[in-house]
């Protein structure tokens, strides 16, 4: 007898315990297969416990399935880490959304400001200072003056990770402060304020997110593998076939580019070799090519 079953959450590591516990093989069902054979087996409307467990064992007795791997407790806290960091990236881009919106009728011309708002850190150290002390009216801090202006944003730009305010940026917002073309002046003090709870909520997402990067990093260590931070952060967007891929189809680029990333991971990992931009790229001269072919890296 073999057990099967579709890991919902970390539940059914509960299965997994109490199989391993009797001798009982145990195989598990790709989500994605199982919504798909829900769908063809019209299970859509009439979701019960009942039928799931026939859709899964038909799965199952198909071969639609694999055989669950067994973590020890270093890899297994590395893996909720890394979904811990997945959910908090997401976390720290919902304000940057929302912020957008709110802008774009609490004060329209910020946005303009620079290239890409709530990107740079002195845009940001500067909205985080204007939403906090304005009142719902940027105008009231024209009166202090561009001066003690660049010096709030220079205290404040630290808190977002920068060494320095870049003074372009913080003399183009300086001078929006006045500007109420395109405002909504009913809803004005109302959106500044969320504008500023969003930039506090984005502000400790990204304390937390640094952490857990941490930490991260510290079980790497623990696992003898360091040497996968070597990887440098542009390593994806190198000159070649994903970068040509990037300018044509964006999206096509960005799985090439985690497939890359995994490769090269993987050989790290279970060859045991170092970072190696040669190998990476498929060098015949690299000094890793003969253990870390493209095909397999």
């Amino acid at each position: 007898m073999t057990v099967a079953c579709e890991p919902a959450g970390p539940r059914w590591l509960q299965v997994q315990r109490l199989c391993a516990e009797r001798g009982l093989p145990l195989v598990r069902i790709q989500p994605l297969m199982s919504h798909i054979a829900r769908e063809q087996q019209d299970y859509t409307t009439h979701k019960t416990d009942e039928a799931d467990c026939v859709m899964i064992a038909r799965l199952a007795v198909g071969l639609d399935c694999y055989i669950p791997e067994e973590l020890d407790e270093a890899w297994a806290h590395l893996r909720h880490l890394g979904r811990r960091r997945a959910q908090l990236i997401t976390l720290a881009m919902a304000p940057v959304q929302r912020i957008r919106d709110f802008l774009s009728v609490a004060w329209p011309v910020v946005t303009e400001t620079c290239a890409q708002p709530l990107e740079p850190k002195t845009w940001l150290a500067a909205m985080q200072v204007v939403t906090g002390r304005c009142g719902g009216q940027p105008g009231r801090l024209a009166v202090m003056g561009p001066e003690a202006f660049t010096a709030l944003v220079r205290g404040t730009v630290a808190d977002w990770g920068g060494q320095r305010a870049w003074g372009t940026i913080g003399g183009r917002i300086f001078a929006a402060l006045t500007d109420t073309e395109g405002v909504v002046v009913s809803c004005r003090r109302g959106l500044l304020r969320r504008c500023a709870d969003e930039l506090g909520d984005r502000q400790r997402v990204r304390a937390q997110l640094r952490g857990v990067e941490a930490d991260m990093a510290a079980v790497l260590a623990e696992l003898g593998l360091s040497r996968l931070a070597d990887i440098p952060a542009d390593a994806g967007s190198r000159p070649g076939e994903a970068a040509a891929a990037a300018r044509a189809r964006r999206a096509k680029a960005r799985v090439a580019c985690a497939a890359s990333l995994l490769r090269w991971i993987y050989s790290m990992v279970v060859h045991d070799t170092s970072w190696d931009p040669g190998a990476a790229c498929g060098s015949a001269n690299s000094r890793n090519a003969p253990r870390c072919r493209p095909e397999a890296a």
